[in-house]
């Protein structure tokens, strides 16, 4: 199946906070951008490099990915996509 491009998905942020030493640690997401698993996809590609492992982006419909949560391996890979649409 190919890759749908226009899929729903969005881009979501992850982080774990401790307020105090020996606290526990509180893991936390937020959502950064909603719109399609293209726009996702270019809204990560724009983040820092070293920053890009703490996004994952959840896919709403088939996608033909395979995966309804991509972390930033799945996300390079489907860049590198020959069909990947250009700006």
């Amino acid at each position: 199946m190919p890759i749908r491009w226009n899929a729903g998905a969005s881009l979501h942020r992850a982080g774990v906070t401790q307020h105090e030493p020996g606290q526990y640690a509180i893991l936390w997401t937020d959502e950064v951008w909603d719109g399609t698993l293209c726009g996702a996809l270019r809204q990560w590609s724009q983040k820092a490099d070293t920053l890009k492992p703490l996004y994952s982006i959840f896919v709403r419909h088939e996608a033909g990915t395979k995966k309804t949560i991509l972390d930033y391996r799945d996300m390079e890979d489907l860049l590198k996509q020959p069909d990947f649409p250009a700006q």
